[in-house]
């Protein structure tokens, strides 16, 4: 885990410029700052249960919330954008619209992560963490299913196709392999997950949609990807940072898992990825999750920015504390 921060913290320092050198190395000691945290209160997978009970109801009522609150007053988006163009810089501010079932058009929330997609990727992960892991660690079945309500609503409202493929995907999953679930169960939740498909279905059924994420996430991306391979291999393995627009390498697919790899380089991505599925794979139907974090990478940022990152340093900290074998890759 050390050498894993260690790629990152160089990778800053390296390849960014002095501007953005404490705010990045700030973002890569935040989470190592919770895991080390986590690991010295010895906190285990029954806190990180609870605590995602909570961070799924507190996020959930913000996003419903905002939902509203741009539905009945569109006017509140200035606010945002505000935020937005101000204080992050972002020169060109998109207010996002969704054509919602039964609602018709609204804007999207944008959430606790200022983006309605990677803000839905994470209400969906969550829902996820908390199905998946309910025999292990529920104690309380009210709590549980009123934080997965909302946690549906709030992925529903987000707008986030990302967050209705990691639903589906991972409720079919869980449905067809998880060996304490009833068949009653199962049953609901594949028909959660036929509703879910329909939705997506129904989204790429207009051809502008449906040709301009295959060419934009499958062609547009492969073809960069391999130019990065011969002319940047380098910048490819290490990484090229989050600098300016001059910078080679710099370029913004639609696909967040190539995104991340030209940032942040593969030897960190992958380490990373490979943190997660050692630490999951110790639970039962822990690689559910694992195709959940693999799927919330393919298009908006989502694992590396707050709060999902530290998020998943919390549970791989948690892992590490209850399980003496996981314990020897940590030391």
């Amino acid at each position: 885990l050390l050498s894993l921060f260690l790629l990152a913290i160089i990778n800053s320092l390296f390849y960014n410029s002095t501007s953005e050198n404490l705010q990045n190395v700030f973002y890569i000691f935040s989470g190592l700052f919770i895991y080390l945290l986590v690991r010295l209160l010895d906190w285990n997978m029954n806190n990180t249960y609870v605590f995602s009970l909570i961070l799924l109801f507190c996020t959930s009522i913000y996003t419903i919330s905002e939902f509203y609150l741009y539905y009945n007053y569109p006017f509140l988006t200035s606010y945002v954008g505000h935020y937005k163009q101000e204080l992050q810089g972002v020169l060109i501010f998109n207010i996002p619209e969704n054509d919602y079932f039964i609602f018709g058009y609204g804007i999207k929330p944008f959430g606790v992560m200022m983006e309605a997609s990677s803000s839905g990727a994470l209400s969906a992960l969550l829902v996820i963490f908390i199905i998946v892991f309910q025999k292990q660690y529920s104690k309380n079945r009210f709590y549980l299913y009123i934080s997965v309500l909302l946690g549906l609503f709030a992925v529903f409202f987000s707008g986030s196709k990302t967050a209705y493929l990691i639903l589906g995907v991972c409720f079919t999953l869980w449905a067809l392999f998880s060996n304490n679930a009833s068949l009653k169960t199962k049953l609901y939740t594949l028909t959660l997950s036929l509703s879910i498909f329909l939705l997506i279905i129904d989204f790429l059924a207009e051809g502008v949609h449906l040709d301009k994420y295959f060419d934009r996430m499958l062609f547009d991306t492969a073809q960069f990807f391999y130019s990065m391979i011969g002319s940047n291999f380098f910048d490819l393995l290490v990484g090229s940072g989050e600098v300016g627009q001059n910078r080679i390498g710099m370029h913004n697919t639609e696909v967040d898992l190539i995104n991340s790899i030209i940032r942040y380089g593969v030897f960190f991505v992958a380490t990373f990825l490979l943190l997660m599925y050692k630490s999951l794979k110790y639970e039962a139907q822990g690689m559910v999750f694992f195709v959940a974090i693999i799927i919330s990478m393919l298009h908006y940022s989502v694992i590396f920015k707050f709060p999902v990152f530290s998020y998943l340093l919390l549970i791989v900290s948690s892992q590490a504390n209850m399980n003496k074998t996981f314990n020897k890759l940590i030391k």
